[in-house]
This record gives structure tokens, C-alpha cells and sequence, in this order.
């Protein structure tokens, strides 16, 4: 246990942030510093690296982002450099769906499938991948990084605290994707892998939105949670057991605090796995 910790915030800091590190060491272990790194465009990073790996039990290093990158890759559910269909398609790991930045549909497309986004609405993007699906014939994938999503700033919408405070846009776009789901059931049907997708798909997005719920620690928020499961269940109810049987379908039906424990670790599980908020 530490006695004292102590945070440094440092952009752009490297003319003089050794003074200060050095200041604070003769703490020796019982004291705890935390460089934290706010996307500085000199070499700060490197420094406070330095410290972190002469003074392990001392320094800690924070900053936007992760060290670790995350690549998005779906090389081993689609075929590469092809025109493929859905019959190509393999199987998607568990957690894993495709995002908006990893998607382009011919603009024809959209117009066939009617496709009209919320205004005023956060995590719309799950709607403009999900909806068109049923309408794509065929598909090109190539395994190449055109994006790069900055991740770790506390004011982007998939933070979780903000993501939590939002809670209400996120459970419409949720309902609006069982709407939908509902709506084109019989065009969805008749492709099963099309259909698999879309209920993986869902299956995270209202784990997230139950796990979010859940998160909040507001009482209010657990009976938004319980709605939100009645609601898909009055709209769909092969579609509900089915989410129910999902990636944590169950544990976040079981009832009181150990079942909401139960689902939180298997959310923050998911988290380090995935990558995601």
C-alpha cells in the first residue's frame, strides 16, 4: 500500500519534466508517481517510458490510448480479395461484428433498403451497418488498415462513463434494431447466415446496453435494464431466447447483486479480451 500518490499531467513536457520526476523520487516505494501523457507531440512519452522501466515499482505511466493496439481484422470469417457471398462467409468470433469504419455500401443500396437514421441520436452507426445487411448480395473484403480510431479520451461517445450518461439514446437505438429486425424477419429468414449475423450482432449491442444499465448503479436504470428485455421479448420471443442464450444473455437475467456481479466481470472479461469502451 502506498502512503502517497502522486499525478503529473505532462503535454508537451520534456525541457523540464525530469526535474520534477526527480523531485518526487526520494519517496522511495512508498510513494507512487503517475506520469500522465496528454498526447504530447515531443518526446515525453519516451521519457516517462524511461522512468517506468527504471523505477517500476514507483512510476506508472497513463495516457490517452492503449500502448496495445487493437486490429481490427476479418480475415478469418471473409474471403480476401474476391467478390464473395454470404454463402462464403465463415464464422465470426464471438464478440466480434463489423463496425462502421470497416464497411462501405453502394449508395443504391441504402436507398433500396429505406435506410433513415435518428436525429439528434448517438450510436446511430450501429443501425447504418445493421439494417442494409439483408439487401447485400455481394461483398469484396480487403485486409487493410484504412482507419485508425484514437481510443482513452474521457469525452468520446464509447467511453463508458459517457456511454452511461447516454444510456437512453443507446437503449432506442437498441430497440430500433429489434424493430427492424422484426420488420424484415421474413427477408431475413430466408438467408441463415445473414440471420446469425444480425442476432450476433444484436446480442452485443443489448449486452452492452445491460451491462452499461447495470453499471450505473442506479436503481432507476435496473428497471430501464428489465424493459428493455420485456420489450424484445412483447416484439420477438425466438428472438429473445435466443439473446438470452447470447454472450451473457443469461447472467444478466439472474436476479440481485451476485447476478449483476456475475454479469459485470463477465463484461469487464469481455472488455480486455475485445478492447472495447
Amino acid at each position: 500500500m502506498k502512503l502517497l500518490s502522486i499525478a503529473i499531467p505532462c503535454y508537451n513536457s520534456s525541457l523540464y519534466m525530469r526535474k520534477c520526476i526527480d523531485s518526487l523520487l526520494p519517496g522511495g516505494e512508498d510513494v507512487e508517481i503517475i506520469i500522465v501523457n496528454d498526447g504530447s507531440a515531443d518526446n515525453t512519452p519516451d521519457i516517462a517510458e524511461e522512468y517506468r522501466q527504471r523505477f517500476p515499482g514507483i512510476v506508472k505511466v497513463v495516457k490517452e490510448g492503449e500502448k496495445r493496439r487493437k486490429v481490427m481484422k476479418y480475415h478469418h470469417a471473409l474471403p480476401q480479395d474476391e467478390i464473395f457471398t454470404w454463402r462464403d462467409v465463415r464464422h465470426f468470433r464471438v464478440g466480434q461484428y463489423i463496425l462502421m469504419h470497416s464497411v462501405i455500401y453502394r449508395t443504391n443500396l441504402l436507398r433500396d433498403c429505406g435506410l433513415k437514421l435518428p436525429e439528434n441520436t448517438f450510436y446511430v452507426d450501429n443501425i447504418f451497418v445493421f439494417n442494409p445487411l439483408p439487401y447485400v448480395r455481394t461483398m469484396y473484403y480487403m485486409d487493410v488498415n484504412f482507419y485508425r480510431y484514437f481510443i482513452g479520451r474521457a469525452d468520446q461517445s464509447v467511453n463508458e462513463q459517457v456511454m452511461i450518461g447516454r444510456i437512453d439514446q443507446q437503449i432506442r437505438v437498441n430497440k430500433l434494431m429489434v424493430d427492424y429486425y422484426v420488420a424484415e424477419k421474413q427477408h431475413i429468414l430466408a438467408n441463415g447466415k445473414v440471420r446469425k449475423y444480425m442476432v450476433n450482432y444484436l446480442d452485443i449491442i443489448t449486452t452492452v446496453s445491460s451491462v452499461l444499465l447495470i453499471r450505473s448503479g442506479i436503481e432507476e436504470n435496473l428497471e430501464k435494464k428489465k424493459e428493455l428485455w420485456q420489450y424484445i421479448k412483447s416484439k420477438d420471443k425466438v428472438l429473445w431466447a435466443r439473446l438470452r442464450m447470447g454472450l451473457l444473455g443469461n447472467a444478466m437475467n439472474l436476479p440481485g447483486k451476485l447476478g449483476r456481479k456475475i454479469t459485470v466481470d463477465g463484461y469487464k472479461i469481455c472488455q480486455r479480451i475485445f478492447h472495447f469502451n
